[in-house]
C-alpha cells in the first residue's frame, strides 16, 4: 500500500507539473519581431487577452505580423495592413496562406489608432456583425 501511495503521489506531481508547464508554453513567431503589444479585447460579456507581434518593415506604411488569443496554444493568426504616420491610424486585415501558398484574406479587421505606446480601436467580424474593443500596450521593442 505504501508503494501505491508513493506512485500515486509521483503521478499527481508530474501531471500537475506538465499541466502548469503547458500553460506557459512559448509561442514560436514565424519571423523576427520588431514590436510586441499585449492587451485585451472586450465585448459581448467577454474579455480575451491578446498578444500581437509586428514584423520588421521598410517604414513605407505597410505592416505585417501575427497575433494570438490567451496562451497561444492554438497557434497564431497572420495579419497585414497599413499604418498612416500622419493620422496615426492603423488598419489590419486577417490573412492566411492556403495549401497552394496563396495569401487569402478573411473579412476580419483591426482598426484604430496607435499613439503613445497604445493601439486602441476595434476588431470587427462582419460575418457575425460583431465588433470588439481592443486596447493593446507596447511591451517590447526588439533590436535587429
Amino acid at each position: 500500500m505504501k508503494q501505491f501511495s508513493k506512485t500515486l503521489f509521483i503521478a499527481i506531481f508530474l501531471g500537475g507539473f506538465m499541466l502548469s508547464s503547458q500553460s506557459f508554453a512559448q509561442v514560436t513567431w514565424k519571423k523576427p519581431l520588431h514590436f510586441l503589444y499585449k492587451g485585451t479585447m472586450t465585448g459581448y460579456g467577454k474579455t480575451m487577452y491578446i498578444t500581437m507581434g509586428f514584423y520588421w518593415d521598410k517604414n513605407d506604411g505597410n505592416v505585417a505580423g501575427e497575433y494570438y488569443y490567451g496562451s497561444g496554444k492554438n497557434g497564431t493568426i497572420d495579419f497585414d495592413g497599413y499604418y498612416n504616420a500622419q493620422t496615426k491610424s492603423l488598419h489590419l486585415s486577417e490573412c492566411f496562406f492556403s495549401e497552394d501558398g496563396q495569401k487569402r484574406y478573411t473579412k476580419n479587421v483591426f482598426q484604430g489608432t496607435n499613439s503613445s505606446g497604445w493601439f486602441k480601436g476595434n476588431f470587427e467580424i462582419p460575418s457575425e456583425r460583431k465588433a470588439y474593443k481592443i486596447a493593446l500596450k507596447l511591451v517590447k521593442v526588439y533590436k535587429r
